[in-house]
């Protein structure tokens, strides 16, 4: 005959087992998230029909709501082999730079062309201070002279997460870099939630309440 004891333990397994599974899920979906920008969200409206100007369309906070402000970067529609989105992409001024608030991305990446085929020098810095620099092929002088290809992937990773990145051309000219899908991820090791804390707390009631049925029936 099964007895009280039996159907209490069993309730308990029960909990734990449910509990245990909505948990792992909540932690899974907590540890990463990506965030894409290919610019396309966005509508290039030129001031004049006729003569389209790069400095017509700049961008600052419009992806604020994803933890991204950008300085000297001006949005434009694409132009030959520079399309990876079927839309837009961003020219950079003489000192693009991209900017993480709030909690800060531990992976960046971007395609990155120039419009003048030289060298694209890209820094970025993370939380703790330390500085990762990185550039494209092209023209970068005569000792540093690689055959210049468009679209090619850039990326930074960082345990401590990335305050920024900044974008400047060999040649220093207003326009320098277009840019293009820029991806970053966020990895972060999550808090416990509250439903974590309410299985620890069942998890403890079932041992307690398992333990005083035991003692009553000795």
């Amino acid at each position: 005959m099964r007895t009280a004891s039996y159907f209490i333990i069993a309730a308990t397994r029960k909990t734990i087992v449910v509990f245990t599974a909505v948990c792992s899920m909540l932690v899974i979906a907590s540890t990463a998230q990506a965030v894409l920008i290919d610019f396309d969200d966005l509508v290039y409206i030129p001031s004049e029909s006729e003569f389209n100007c790069w400095c017509d369309h700049p961008i600052t906070n419009e992806y604020l709501s994803k933890g991204l402000l950008i300085n000297d970067g001006y949005l434009a529609e694409h132009f030959g082999s520079s399309a990876n989105s079927p839309s837009n992409y961003l020219i950079g001024g003489n000192s693009l730079q991209f900017s993480f608030v709030g909690n800060l991305p531990t992976a960046v990446g971007m395609y990155v062309s120039a419009f003048f085929e030289e060298a694209i020098y890209l820094t970025a810095v993370d939380a703790s201070g330390q500085v990762i620099q990185k550039k494209t092929s092209g023209w970068a002088g005569p000792f540093d002279d690689t055959p210049y290809e468009p679209n090619q992937f850039i990326s930074f990773t960082s345990p401590s997460g990335f305050t920024g990145v900044t974008v400047e051309g060999f040649y220093n000219m207003r326009t320098s870099a277009a840019i293009d899908n820029l991806t970053y991820e966020y990895s972060s090791v999550p808090e416990p939630s509250s439903f974590a804390l309410l299985f620890v707390g069942l998890l403890g009631l079932g041992c307690l309440r398992f333990r005083i049925i035991r003692a009553n029936e000795k």
